[in-house]
């Protein structure tokens, strides 16, 4: 199983994300928002058995803009890096496999 880089999903997803924040946009001056993820993770145990697990993760940056060049993907994609390298440092072992929505 390969390993799930955080940044290359956001950066593939980047293009779905604003057009759907412009969709709403057209409908509202200013939109409140927030990033949730549920990431899927897995261990190889001592025994050789995979052990699997999903944790999710939430993402305060700018609660409200009203522009689409205000969702700094950028700084949420730093952001979700950093809380996935912590708990992958905190909860030993765990890989990325699976980043289901953002």
């Amino acid at each position: 199983m390969d390993h799930v880089d955080a940044a290359k999903f956001i950066q593939s997803t980047a293009d779905d994300i604003r057009s759907t924040y412009e969709v709403a946009q057209h409908k509202n001056t200013t939109i409140k928002y927030y990033s949730k993820t549920v990431i899927d993770f897995y261990r190889t145990m001592e025994d050789d058995k995979i052990q699997h697990m999903s944790a999710r993760f939430y993402i305060h940056e700018e609660p409200t803009t009203s522009n689409v060049d205000d969702l700094h993907l950028a700084d949420t994609t730093r952001s979700l890096s950093e809380q996935i390298n912590a708990f992958c440092r905190h909860n030993s072992s765990w890989i990325t496999l699976q980043i289901k929505y953002l």
